[in-house]
């Protein structure tokens, strides 16, 4: 009986930390976050075209470091392929990286000696940004503040 419960438990466990992976934004959810945290935030309207693109921001500060992009896709295909294409201009880059990917979501970052670069996709959603070294940590706070890294 305490082997079968042990083992129930353990199975529960399992199931929950499974479950606990990320959870995408709405794009007015970004919005908000961002100037929640005194940032400036745009619509992309030019990028909005209601087949693939569903909503896109651009955001940052006054001086534009750091800046990051965020995308409301129609699938996780798309967000995913996002994600794959912006991650392949910055593999080229000389610099450490690391990442971290499950099946509906991944984060890149690389760090070179000038900048460092961000990107990011949960479901049906992509987000990238960078920013020079000396902004590093408020680029970094964004992504953790919007729940992509």
């Amino acid at each position: 009986m305490k082997k079968a419960l042990a083992l129930f438990l353990a199975l529960c466990m399992m199931f929950a930390l499974c479950a606990c992976g990320k959870e995408a934004i709405t794009a007015d959810t970004f919005a908000e976050r961002m100037e929640g945290m005194g940032l400036l935030v745009f619509q992309e309207e030019d990028e909005i075209d209601g087949e693939i693109v569903k909503n896109a921001y651009v955001g940052g500060s006054e001086e534009e470091d750091p800046i990051v992009w965020f995308y409301e896709l129609d699938s996780k295909e798309h967000a995913r392929n996002g994600y794959e294409n912006y991650k392949a201009d910055l593999v080229d880059k000389s610099g450490s990286s690391s990442e971290v990917t499950t099946p509906s979501s991944g984060f890149y970052s690389k760090k070179t000696s000038e900048d460092v670069q961000m990107v990011a996709f949960v479901d049906n959603t992509v987000m990238w940004g960078g920013a020079s070294l000396a902004h590093a940590q408020e680029l970094e706070a964004i992504f953790e503040t919007m729940g992509y890294k």
